[in-house]
Formats: structure tokens, sequence, C-alpha cells
């Protein structure tokens, strides 16, 4: 039976609203994996590859240092007292070299290679030529290490130190910035002394594994960045590509050629966990359910950020993650792990991180954010802030993007009294900051167009699905609505004058006028598979 017009108008309208469900959940789904994974995925010649290779921007490198303003009461058990100078501003470019794809495991090898350029305007004046004074850092962190391994060494190692320092009168040094943090600090070895030799005999034998530069004529220059700067890192990192899976994108399952960290001695804080920090998986969820977790190679440990609070830059909708750098075994019993021993933690806020760099450096969050109060009361110079000195990390939730990234840490050294090291004899109970260092990642204009043309996709593919649903139901709407108005026309047939004869019995004659009213079924429209 041949379909009228306005049964052909309702079948397209239930079918038009039929294919809009069939489009948002059969068509486009895969559409939009195809099209996120094209831009977070590490295949070769797409795009992030590209740049999560060899980043085409560069990041801002903040260093703030802390000068000690009385280093000389200190020796006598003063509280030290310290001020901020900064920001010393550099570029920092990231590169990751002698990349190496292996599918098989769908992973990806590199060595990864960062090169700081020093920026002076963005210094705001600031030069790096200005001096200022902080502890040295291998005298202190020689004592430092020695009364943790071995504290019936300490004289033989102070006329050591007394003999390689030409007999200083502090373990606290002026210094240029530049120095401290890239050019460094000469450490000249060449003593005769037994016990000068004995040191300087180990130094030449582990140097590298001190963070010390061979300047020649048994010469060792020290700097906190220096080593880093412009030379790859010899530990590979292997992570997955995200092609078989893209929730696994940026995962960690190598480094160093070993499938753990190696360091801990502990299943749970050796386990590799998260990303490499520089790339994350798509689909976040909105509400901030899911954490954001990142192997960070140097501290020899995961970290994990947890989301903080819906924020917006640039026009995106973000989520903000934050963390504490420091451990908490009170509240997480399992970061005893991170401890000397499980009896010998730091106080909360705090994480000593010998065991990863063969330093005796304790990281935190700059001015002892989040810290416990002790570490803030025995310093006279630092103000913890929230904003100026929290971790945040700024997501897209739908891509998993870094759009907007503050990574700040600090480095401190303890401070302590030592009976057997006339220099420190009378020191003050004290983890002293050194430098804390603000990293900055504002993702440019055009990764950020990339990034907003991939949402403008999606919400152009959802108003057509809204549309035809719409669509449809108002076609179908309007089809019903012609049909009972047509069928209303019918139900009612009124019946004409018609002429009644007289009965056989002699009935009087006459007209009568009836309405019939007729209740018919209305014509149903035909199935529609």
């Amino acid at each position: 039976m041949a379909l009228t017009k306005i049964q052909k108008i309702g079948v397209g309208g239930i079918c038009m609203f039929i294919f809009s469900f069939l489009f948002s959940g059969v068509i486009l789904p895969p559409i939009v994996k195809h099209e996120v994974k094209k831009k977070v995925a590490l295949k070769q010649g797409w795009m992030m590859r590209e740049v999560w290779g060899k980043f085409p921007f560069s990041f801002e490198f903040h260093f703030y240092m802390f000068n000690v303003t009385n280093h000389m009461d200190i020796k006598g058990g003063a509280k030290p007292i310290v001020a901020e100078v900064g920001p010393f501003v550099y570029e920092e470019w990231k590169e990751k070299v002698n990349q190496v794809d292996h599918d098989e495991d769908d992973t990806i090898s590199y060595n990864a290679k960062s090169t700081f350029i020093f920026n002076a305007e963005k210094s705001k004046g600031l030069t790096g030529e200005e001096e200022v004074i902080m502890p040295h850092f291998f005298i202190l962190g020689t004592v430092n290490s020695v009364l943790r391994d071995k504290a019936s060494a300490m004289p033989i190692v102070s006329k050591a130190l007394d003999s390689i320092f030409r007999k200083p009168d502090s373990i606290f040094v002026k210094a240029k910035v530049r120095e401290i943090l890239f050019d460094g600090i000469v450490i000249d070895c060449n003593v005769k002394d037994f016990a000068g030799s004995a040191v300087c005999n180990e130094i030449a034998q582990n140097y590298e594994e001190f963070r010390l530069q061979s300047i020649g004529d048994n010469k060792y220059s020290l700097s906190l960045f220096g080593l880093i700067n412009g030379t790859e890192n010899k530990a590979r990192h292997r992570v997955k590509r995200g092609l078989k899976n893209i929730m696994e994108v940026g995962k960690v399952v190598e480094y160093d050629g070993k499938n753990n960290v190696s360091v801990w001695d502990n299943e749970i804080c050796d386990a590799f966990n998260g990303s490499d920090g520089s790339v994350f998986h798509p689909y976040f969820d909105k509400k901030g359910k899911d954490d954001l977790v990142a192997f960070n190679a140097d501290l020899c440990r995961s970290v994990i950020c947890h989301y903080d609070s819906d924020t917006k830059f640039a026009g995106l909708k973000l989520l903000r993650y934050t963390t504490d750098l420091g451990t908490d075994v009170e509240k997480y019993p399992h970061h005893k792990c991170y401890c000397v021993t499980p009896d010998r933690c730091p106080k909360k806020g705090a994480m000593d991180i010998f065991k990863c760099v063969n330093a005796p450096i304790m990281i935190t969050n700059p001015h002892f954010y989040l810290a416990d109060p002790w570490y803030v009361s025995a310093i006279e110079g630092v103000k913890p802030d929230r904003e100026k000195h929290m971790i945040m990390i700024d997501i897209d939730p739908f891509t998993g993007s870094p759009i907007h990234v503050h990574t700040r840490a600090q480095f401190n050294m303890f401070l302590q009294p030592v009976e057997k090291f006339k220099l420190m004899k009378t020191f003050p109970n004290a983890l002293l900051p050194l430098i804390w260092f603000d990293e900055i990642l504002i993702l440019p204009d055009f990764l950020l167009k990339e990034i907003k043309g991939g949402h403008r996709q999606v919400a152009m593919a959802k108003v057509f699905k809204f549309l035809m649903m719409f669509g449809g139901l108002g076609m179908a709407g309007y089809a019903g609505f012609m049909h009972y108005k047509a069928t209303q026309g019918e139900n009612t047939t009124e019946v004409k004058k018609v002429p009644v004869k007289s009965s056989p019995n002699g009935v009087g004659s006459g007209e009568k006028k009836i309405n019939i009213s007729t209740i018919q079924p209305a014509p149903l429209p035909p199935n529609v598979d």
C-alpha cells in the first residue's frame, strides 16, 4: 500500500530521530577517537610525535637563590636568616634524542636532553654576576654524608676538608649566581697530605657519581645544573606510544635498562607509575576523579597529582592538579620506603633523595609550603604562599594536554651541630633552603589552535546530532498532527432529511433530522522496522 505524503513525513522524522542516536552512539565515537589519537599518540609523522620529540618552544625556568645574611652568627648557634634573590630566568629547550621505535610492544626509547639559555630581559636587571652567600655544597654535603654512613670517619674527613679548602673559617662561601647554577665552583685537589689525598683519590675515581665535572690538573667543578646543561641523560626512558591503547600513551615501562626504579628496595616505591611527564592520556574525568601520575627520574619516584579545582586558560575549560613533593608517613604509611630507615623519616613535607642523587639533598615545596611548621620556624626569611609556591598543572581533560604548568621545587640541606668538625660544632638544627625553581610551561598559540580545533569538531558533531534528533521529532510530530487533523474531519457525518412514509398501521407521516455520530478507528501508520 502506497504511503501518503503525511505518512512519508512521519516515517522520515522517525528515521532521522533513530539515526541521530546511531550517529552519536555508533558513528561519532570512532571518528572522535581517531582524531584524538592523531593529536596525542606518538606515531612517526604525526604532529604530537614531532612536538614531543623536540619541543618547538622553550620552557621558562626561574631560579631563586637563598642568600644567607648571618652566616657568621650561625657558627655560634644563631637561627639562619635568608633573603630570596631572583628570579634568574633561563629558556629551557627540551628534546628527546636517539629515539628508537619498538613495534613489538608499541614503545619508544630515548635519551632526554635539556639546554638552558639565560634570558636577560625577563631577568629584569639581574645578570647572574650577583654574589650570594650559601653553604659550600661539597663541604656540607661531605659532612652530612659521612655522618649518615660512617660517623666514625669524621675526624679524618675534617682534616681532609681543612687541607683541600686551605683552612677555611666557615662552611659558607660567597659565589656568583652563574657559578652556583652552571659555571661551577672550583675544587682544587692538588694536595699531598694523607687525609686530603685519600679524599681526592676517591673524588678522582668517582667524580661523575659525585656530580662533579673534571676541568683538568686535579681540579673539579661543582654546580647545581651545569652537568645536565646541553648534555643528554645517559639513562634511557622507554615509554608507550599509544597506538594500540591511547590510554597508555607516554607510560613509562623502563628506565636505565630496568623495569622498575631499583632504588628504594620496596615494590610499591620502586614501581613505574604514570607517564614520563611530557604527555598524558586523553579523556580525563571532568569531575576530577582521575589522578595525574608521572614518573620523575630526578626524584627516582612517581609523583601523584590530585585534582584541585576547575579553571580556565586561553578560553579553554581546564582541570587543575597539584601535589606535595614531600613525604608524609602518617597519612601515607608506604612513604616509609623513602626514608633512610623506617625509623628515620623526615618531618612531613620533605623528601630525602640521597639514594637517588647520591647527595644529602632534601626536596620540598618552595618556602616549605605544605610542610611541617618546624621547617619554617627554624629559618627566618621564608614565607610560604599558595599562589607563589604551589605546584600547578592545568590540563585539557579531553586531550590530556598540559596547557599551563608551574613545576616548582626547592633544594635544601640539613644544618646540625657536629662535635668532631670544628666549623659546625655549635651549629643550630635547621633545614637550610638553598635554591628553588619554577619551571613554567604555557602552550603556544599554534598548539592551542589545534586543541581548540578538536573541541570545535566535537561540538559541531554534537550540534549536528541534536539538530537531527529535534528535526526528526519535529517531522514526526508534524505528521502526527496533520494526521490527527485529517481524521477529525471525517469523524462526524450529517444525514439529510429523509421522507418517512406512513406505516401500514396509519401512523402519521413527516420528516426527521437525524445526527449519527460514528466512531471509527483511525488508520494506523505502517510499521517501521
